[in-house]
C-alpha cells in the first residue's frame, strides 16, 4: 500500500527552475507477497517488489535547456533512518552505494564498477529527471525496531501498523547556464516510509486441487533461525523444523486413528508447501474440526511472532475416463 503527504517548503526559483514541495511515501512490506491460501483461484504464491513513485516538487520552465542551460538532479550524501539506529535486512548490515541520481541499498560486498549484486538489493531509488519524480523499489525486507506476540491484544497494530522506519533522502539540482555560470540549490528533503510485516496469525484455511501442491506464505519475512514449529496432530506436541524439512500431515487424531494424507515441506522466504497424498480430497466445511490441519508456531527475523492453525480442504477432483483398449 502507498500512500502520499506533502512537506511544507516555501516555494523557491534557481535559475527560473521552481523547487517545491517533495511528497513523502509510504510501502508496506505485507504487500511483498498477495497470499490468500487459496490454490483455486491463481496457484503457487509469487513475490512482488514494493514500489513508489511521487513528485520531486519541481517545476522545469519548457524549452529550458535550449534556452537557459542544463541541470542535473544528483542526490546529497546517503539516506539518514528514523526508528532505528542501524538500518539490516534479515539481520545483515545495509551499506549504500551513491551514484549521482541514483542510491543503491544492499548486503554483502560491493562488487565495484557502481554495480552490486542484483540478489543482495534490498533498495534502490532514482531521481527521474525526465519525470520530475523518484522512483523506489524494494527488494527485501528491512529489520523494523518492535518485535512481540501478533496474537495478543492489539499485538498486529503495535508490531506491524505503528512500526514504521523512516528513511530520509536529500538531493540538489544544478544547473549550468550557457555562459558556464553553475549553481546548486540547498538540498531538498523527502522520505519514504517502510512498514513492518508480521507472520499470519490465528485461523488459516488452505484449499487445493485433489493431486496439486501449493505454496503458501506464513511470513513475509523470512523464519527466524530458518526454523517453524509445527504440531501436525501425531501426539507428539510441537516439533522444530527448519529449511527443507517435510512435515507428514494426517487426518483425524492419535486418540481416535490417524490417517496420512499429504506433507508440508518448509520453504525459504516464510514459505511452506502442502502436497496432497494422490487420490486423496476431503473438503467438507461443516465441520472444519475434521479436516486434517496442522499448527504452527513462528518469528520473522524482526522477532515478530505469531501462532496459527491451518486448515486444509482439498478439492475432488474427476479423474479422466479410461478408455479400454481395442482386442
Amino acid at each position: 500500500a502507498i500512500d502520499s503527504t506533502a512537506n511544507k517548503v516555501t516555494d523557491t526559483i534557481l535559475d527560473g527552475i521552481t523547487l517545491g514541495t517533495p511528497v513523502d511515501s509510504k510501502v508496506d512490506e505485507d504487500n511483498f507477497y498477495q497470499n490468500d491460501l487459496n490454490g483455486t483461484d491463481g496457484g503457487n504464491v509469487k513475490k512482488i517488489n514494493l514500489t513508489a513513485s511521487e513528485s520531486l516538487g519541481i517545476t522545469i520552465p519548457n524549452g529550458y535547456e535550449n534556452t537557459v542551460g542544463t541541470y542535473t538532479i544528483n542526490f546529497a550524501g546517503t539516506p539518514t533512518v528514523d526508528g532505528v539506529t542501524k538500518l539490516t535486512s534479515d539481520g545483515k548490515d545495509i551499506h549504500f552505494q551513491t551514484i549521482g541520481n541514483k542510491i543503491i541499498a544492499y548486503i554483502g560486498t560491493d562488487v565495484g564498477n557502481d554495480t552490486v549484486n542484483p540478489n543482495n538489493k534490498v533498495f534502490e531509488i532514482v531521481l527521474n529527471k525526465s519525470t520530475g519524480k523518484y522512483n523506489y523499489t524494494q527488494y527485501k525486507n528491512i529489520d523494523h525496531p518492535k518485535s512481540g506476540n501478533v496474537n495478543e491484544a492489539n499485538g498486529k497494530e503495535n508490531y506491524n501498523d505503528n512500526d514504521n522506519i523512516d528513511l530520509n533522502f536529500k538531493f540538489n539540482i544544478t544547473t549550468t547556464s550557457k555562459n558556464g555560470q553553475t549553481v546548486t540549490s540547498d538540498p531538498q528533503d523527502f522520505k519514504v516510509t517502510v512498514n513492518d510485516s508480521t507472520p499470519l496469525a490465528n485461523n488459516q484455511d488452505l484449499i487445493v486441487y485433489e493431486d496439486n501442491t501449493l505454496q503458501f506464505v506464513l511470513s513475509d519475512g523470512a523464519f527466524k533461525g530458518r526454523e517453524i514449529y509445527i504440531d501436525n496432530n501425531d501426539g507428539k506436541g510441537f516439533e522444530k523444523y527448519e529449511i527443507n524439512d517435510t512435515v507428514k500431515i494426517y487426518e483425524g487424531s492419535k486418540e481416535v486413528g490417524l490417517k496420512e494424507v499429504g506433507t508440508i515441506q518448509i520453504l525459504e522466504e516464510g514459505k511452506l508447501e502442502f502436497k496432497p497424498d494422490e487420490d486423496y480430497s476431503k473438503y467438507d466445511t461443516s465441520d472444519k474440526n475434521k479436516l486434517p490441519n496442522f499448527k504452527y508456531q513462528v518469528s520473522d527475523t524482526d522477532g515478530d511472532y505469531a501462532k496459527g492453525k491451518v486448515n486444509i480442504e482439498v478439492i475432488p477432483v474427476a479423474d479422466d475416463p479410461t478408455i479400454p483398449k481395442k482386442i
